[in-house]
């Protein structure tokens, strides 16, 4: 959905200055955030024609009837002007290059018939976020190059993913690049002439960000019309026969101010093949062009390919027969000059963008014997199957699904423009037409992807090539699999408007998937593919469905066990209220992957008829379940797979909301389990009896001996800790709370009066959620785009995903169908947190499927992430829907679905996990030295359990010696536990050189300080500590110190510490009566 974020307050170029920039020499325009915004043009510099003057009053009052800018098309259905710009960009090389297209070449280019061309089309103000539209005289390119191209474009002009299209002409004398069809040739490309492609790759992809730079620039006024004609040149190429898609639509950009034609831009699906010869040229496509722009000087004319794989020039594949391609594209530009001066249709209404992947699975490919047979046959699937296999030697994951593009752009409700990667048959235009309202539908294939031919069913069926048979030049380990022309045309109607579908019988449009913001909610969810398949994650990254119904129903939380099995939470009574009556159905389950594919298929129900249980935590040999008011503890005492001991641990919890109740059951580094207080707390008891009021607290606890306390901070579902033992928090409108304060440290001194415990992290623009769809809202809801359902924080604990990803929260927000990423700062003795470049328009995870609704996320021992998707119609409680909503809808639809996904690198395997209690001291030593913080957090729990101390030597060599700063502070902590610090180990660890070892050092010093003067002088040198954090751990500690050392210490934080209120909280927190008057004489 379009973002909601505010303009900014400072002045900017307005639409409307770009509008008249053209008429108006020095023409200037603000627009304000303020409640009455204001335009300001200045008095131009020189004397206007009697036509410019009508145009710029024109301009200007269409602004102020409109709203800021008529060109910003956020008026309404009836804006009919928008600011265009065009531009193209030779890219034809001056060095020769192997030509793609022909598996029989082994020369590089011989020459030039005619320039090829980069070409772009940019439409719509900066206010509204402009389109652009790229077609290159190319066989196709990569949409990893697009990508580059729009992150250049996306940081110099703000132009969004979704905005940008590429579309190539699929000419087969175009020079081939950097990993498209690497297989063509059948032979290893020559290294000299692998280097002359990597650099056309490069010039070409600074020639897509340069024409669409150069069109952005161009923009003025100007309006948009259509028509479509009829070119008959193309004919079926495969033996068994087929449809033609004859079809012309042509798109007109004419000026506003003198009805100029200012640029052309047109689709026609077929091949592009009719020159088969190793010189550079556009083919028909490219002399099409060249037509056009002859007839119309100073105009632009831009083609692309439609849904034409299937499709040949009548004339065949010719090699050099110039003439013949000249004809075709004369006949193009015939056609175009007929509909030129026919009424064209105005092209109208606001720009909406979208575009997502699917992603289409691959038959399974042969096995690396079969491979290696194959590799000995002299031909196209022989070289294929060798360049397989040279893949798995360098221990590279083969392909087993293409993630593939679609795209859709739409004008009003007057035209929808879709664009589909690949090479796509006619069949998939004809379905469209049946499924969208033909009149206003535009199809552009070859378009952000040339990643494979795209059969239909019937084509697959068929075999032969374009049905499979050409896999072997798109260097794919196997062809494509049955089922994905489902999986595409569900795709194009879950981006296009519900307004675009084709009428029924009874005049009522066809719309199986539309999720309308203000109804009640879909009456069925979509199938499990398509619900997938609507999920988008970042290209770099895969999504990979690991469980779902029937093995699993209603997940609420998961956690994972040392043996790599997982534990999962199911609330399938969630919507019931929390006073009524009813025979409860929620229960744990235990869930294993039984034949090692990475997806989960055995489900044991572990505990069942619990009433909401929020949480679950693998602990000893059983588990801890969160099912308010209690916290129990289950396991399993004969070995039979199902729990037969319960005992409640913790009671007292509050039980009158059912979506606020204590959850996120989390191991802290100081040996403690940590646990949210869901909101609103209680006064609890444990099972030795000992009791405390939480308040606005959440607790950590003992489950051996019974210990409870109130810890600092407030959190509603979901509390976690970094791998510094920073904690934080959420609640439903809060994305992420930070809580740098410890209880403990503040009660010391009953005078205190702290700064308040949470701290919000987010900065303003971090609060903007970015939803794939309208979501499904009721008028209690909040508002689409802002927090209102925030839950299931994680901090991501490895660096699997990439290092950019490593330390950053993850919050789940059902009611937006997303997962929200943020870049955590440290800031002063707190945080900040923000979202990075590439998430300001989009986010880390997104879906267009109402029914996903992610309630939690959690790091994987496998270095994944993972996400919990409850899936349900309805996620809001019934209690918060007002009456005449409730009505209308079931809340309790989706009872029985339930999924958990996993988010993995795609070019990097998965974290093996072994079962730790099969491990010996070293092997568990090796992983605990790892870098992932959930393995750390398992085995740290794992030998303090077991009291095993004879790894203390080897933990304090990994607390001074290992290159992680996130296991040298494990390493500390689990010593901690098993009573085997010294003071040699934390001297060495005060000075270490990462602030977060200091830190803790700190901290675990506290009952140490006063035994060990070279401990208690290594701690006093940082009072000096350039890092804040330090500092406040500092300030706290030495309230458990006495002499004046101590004291001037604490003056010295004070005062060097002026502005931050942690850091001052902390110092108050260590005043008591024996020091006060030292410290104020050190003031």
């Amino acid at each position: 959905m379009p973002s909601l974020r505010q303009p900014s307050s400072e002045p900017s170029r307005s639409g409307v200055v770009r509008a008249i920039d053209s008429q108006l020499s020095t023409a200037q325009a603000g627009v304000d955030a303020a409640p009455h915004e204001q335009c300001r043009i200045a008095s131009p510099k020189r004397s206007l024609t009697g036509r410019h003057v009508a145009t710029t009053i024109l301009l200007f009052a269409t602004w102020l009837t409109n709203g800021h800018s008529a060109y910003a098309n956020a008026s309404g259905e009836n804006d009919s002007v928008y600011l265009v710009g065009a531009a193209r960009h030779d890219i034809t090389p001056s060095y020769p290059v192997r030509l793609n297209g022909f598996g029989f070449r082994r020369t590089e280019s011989e020459g030039v018939t005619q320039p090829i061309w980069a070409k772009a089309l940019a439409i719509g103000s900066d206010e509204a976020g402009p389109l652009v539209l790229i077609t290159l005289d190319s066989l196709g390119v990569r949409e990893t190059h697009v990508n580059e191209a729009a992150q250049r474009l996306s940081k110099r002009y703000g132009v969004r993913r979704a905005r940008l299209a590429v579309a190539f002409s699929h000419s087969h004398t175009t020079p081939k690049v950097s990993g498209a069809c690497d297989t063509i040739f059948s032979s290893p490309i020559p290294v000299e002439h692998q280097a002359r492609i990597d650099r056309y790759t490069s010039d070409l992809i600074d020639g897509m960000t340069a024409v669409a730079a150069a069109a952005l620039e161009d923009r003025r006024p100007a309006r948009l019309s259509w028509a479509t004609g009829r070119v008959g040149f193309a004919k079926n190429r495969r033996p068994q026969g087929g449809p033609v898609d004859h079809g012309l639509p042509v798109l007109f950009v004419k000026s506003l101010e003198d009805d100029a034609l200012r640029a052309v831009y047109a689709t026609y699906a077929c091949h592009c093949v009719t020159l088969s010869n190793n010189k550079i040229s556009g083919d028909w496509a490219g002399f099409a062009q060249r037509e056009i722009e002859s007839r119309h000087p100073g105009a632009i004319a831009m083609l692309s390919i439609g849904c034409g794989s299937d499709a040949n020039p009548a004339s065949g594949v010719t090699k050099d027969n110039t003439a013949a391609a000249a004809d075709q594209g004369a006949q193009i530009a015939d056609e175009v000059e007929r509909l030129l001066a026919s009424d064209a249709l105005p092209i109208r209404g606001n720009i909406r963008a979208a575009t997502s992947h699917v992603a289409l699975p691959l038959q399974p490919h042969p096995n690396r014997d079969d491979f290696e047979k194959l590799a000995i046959v002299q031909s196209p699937a022989g070289y294929n199957a060798a360049y397989q296999l040279a893949k798995l030697e360098r221990g590279e994951t083969l392909a087993d699904r293409i993630d593939y593009p679609i795209q859709t752009w739409e004008f009003g409700e007057s035209l929808a423009m879709v664009f589909l990667g690949g090479e796509v048959c006619c069949d998939y235009a004809i379905e469209l037409r049946k499924r969208f309202d033909a009149s206003r539908l535009w199809l552009t294939a070859y378009a952000n992807d040339f990643c494979a031919y795209i059969p239909s069913e019937r084509l697959l069926r068929e075999g032969g090539y374009g049905g499979g048979a050409e896999t072997v030049y798109f260097a794919l380990p196997a062809p494509l699999a049955p089922g994905l022309e489902a999986l595409i045309l569900g795709m194009v109607e879950q981006l296009t408007s519900p307004s675009f579908r084709a009428a029924d019988a009874d005049g009522a449009t066809h719309d199986p998937t539309s999720s309308n913001s203000t109804r009640e909610a879909p009456p069925q969810p979509w199938p499990l593919d398509l619900a997938t398949a609507s999920i988008e994650v970042h290209p770099d990254l895969k999504l990979e469905l690991v469980a779902s119904e029937p093995l699993i129903a209603d997940p609420v939380a998961i956690d994972f066990a040392t043996d790599g099995n997982l534990w999962v939470a199911e609330m399938p009574d969630y919507s019931k209220f929390a006073d009524e009556e009813f025979e409860p159905h929620g229960c744990i389950k235990l869930l294993r992957d039984n034949n090692g594919d990475g997806r989960y298929d055995i489900a044991t129900v572990f505990v069942d008829r619990l009433r909401f249980p929020t949480d679950v935590k693998a602990w000893r040999d059983g588990v801890l379940v969160c099912d308010a008011p209690d916290v129990l503890f289950f396991r399993d005492a004969n070995g039979d797979g199902v729990a037969d001991e319960r005992r409640v641990l913790l009671t007292g919890f509050a039980t009158q909301n059912a979506q606020a109740r204590v959850n996120s059951l989390r191991w802290g580094l100081d040996n403690w389990i940590y646990g949210s207080c869901g909101l609103l707390g209680g006064t609890i008891r444990s099972a030795t009896g000992r009791t405390i009021a939480l308040g606005q607290r959440d607790f950590r606890f003992r489950p051996e001996s019974g210990e409870i306390e109130a810890v600092s901070g407030r959190s509603q579902q979901g509390r976690v800790r970094n791998e510094w033992g920073d904690w934080f928090g959420c609640e439903n409108e809060s994305l992420l709370d930070h809580y740098p304060l410890v209880d403990a440290y503040l009660a010391r001194n009953p005078h205190l009066a702290p700064p308040p415990p949470e701290r919000a992290t987010p900065t303003a623009q971090a609060t903007q959620l970015h939803p794939l769809a309208e979501p499904t809202l009721f008028k209690l809801s909040g508002p689409p785009g802002r927090p209102t359902s925030v839950c299931g924080l994680e901090i991501y604990r490895d660096d699997l995903l990439g290092a950019r990803y490593a330390h950053n929260a993850f919050v789940a927000e059902p009611v937006n169908q997303l997962v929200h990423r943020l870049i955590l700062s440290p800031d002063g003795a707190s945080f900040t947190s923000n979202v990075g470049d590439e998430d300001r328009e989009v986010e880390f995870l997104a879906s267009r499927d109402p029914w996903f609704r992610p309630v939690q996320v959690r790091t994987g021992p496998d270095g994944a992430i993972y996400v919990v998707d409850m899936h349900r119609a309805v996620i809001e409680h019934q209690k918060f829907i007002p009456a005449e909503s409730l009505a209308t809808i079931d809340v309790m639809a989706g009872g029985r679905l339930g999924r958990i996904y996993r988010v993995a690198p795609r070019s990097v395997p998965l974290r093996k996990c072994r079962d730790l209690a099969q491990l010996s001291e070293p092997e568990l030593l090796a992983e605990f030295d790892g870098p992932n913080g959930v393995r750390r957090d398992q085995i740290h729990e794992l030998i303090v359990q077991r009291r095993q101390t004879s790894l203390a030597p080897s933990l304090k060599r990994l607390a001074r010696q290992s290159d992680s700063p996130a296991v040298r502070v494990q390493a500390l902590a689990a010593l901690d536990g098993l009573n085997c610090l010294d003071a040699d180990v934390l001297i060495s660890a005060v000075s270490d050189s990462a602030a977060e070892v200091r830190r803790i050092a700190i901290r675990l010093s506290d009952d140490w300080s006063a035994s060990s003067p070279e401990l208690g002088t290594a701690i006093l040198r940082c009072v000096d500590d350039s890092d804040a954090q330090v500092q406040l751990q500092l300030a706290c500690s030495l309230g458990n110190w006495r002499g004046s050392n101590a004291a001037t210490a604490l003056a010295k934080l004070a005062v060097s510490n002026p502005d931050d209120p942690y850091v001052l909280a902390g110092v108050w927190s260590s005043l008591s009566a024996d020091n006060l008057d030292e410290v104020v004489r050190a003031l």
